[in-house]
C-alpha cells in the first residue's frame, strides 16, 4: 500500500463490526516515522454494528493530522488517534479508537467505530480504485494485512 492513494481501509472486529477509513493521500515509508499527513478528503466510517444504526461518516476537522505512517502499525487516521490498526491486531486488543478527535460526526465516541475503545481485528483489507485506463478490469485491488 505504500504510495499509493487513494484508499478504502476496512477493518472488521472480531465482533462483527465492520467500520474504514479512506485517504486521499499516499501512505508510505517516504514520510518520516510518525508524521502525519495533511488531508481534506480523509474521512472515517461506521458500517456495520451489532445496533440496527444506518452507516455513519465521519469528516476530517483537523486537517493536518489526516492520517499517519508508522512502520510498526498498521494504517492510523488521525491524531489521538481517532482510528489506530496494531501490529498483529488479530492477536492482541492493541487497535484503538479514540474518536473524536480529529474526525468527527453525529454522535462520535470511542465507541462508534468498533464497539469499544479497543478492540481485536477479525482482518482489514486495504483497497484502491482501479482506472478503466490502467487496467481492463474495474473491479478495485485489494491488500490484505
Amino acid at each position: 500500500c505504500d504510495g499509493i492513494s487513494p484508499t478504502y481501509v476496512l477493518v472488521l472486529g472480531v465482533n462483527g463490526w465492520l467500520c474504514g477509513g479512506f485517504s486521499d493521500v499516499p501512505w508510505g515509508k517516504s514520510h518520516t516515522k510518525g508524521a502525519y499527513m495533511v488531508s481534506d478528503k480523509s474521512f472515517l466510517f461506521s458500517l456495520s454494528t451489532t445496533q440496527d444504526t444506518p452507516p455513519i461518516k465521519y469528516d476530517i476537522v483537523k486537517k493536518p493530522y489526516a492520517i499517519c505512517y508508522h512502520q510498526e502499525t498498521g494504517p492510523i487516521f488521525g491524531a489521538g488517534a481517532d482510528l489506530l490498526i496494531a501490529n498483529n491486531c488479530n492477536a492482541n486488543m492493541d487497535s484503538y479508537s479514540n474518536l473524536p478527535h480529529s474526525y468527527d460526526g453525529d454522535n462520535a465516541s470511542c465507541n462508534s467505530l468498533m464497539g469499544d475503545y479497543n478492540f481485536t481485528v477479525a482482518d482489514y483489507e486495504v483497497f484502491t480504485p482501479v482506472s478503466s485506463s490502467s487496467s481492463s478490469s474495474s473491479s478495485p485491488s485489494s491488500s490484505s494485512k
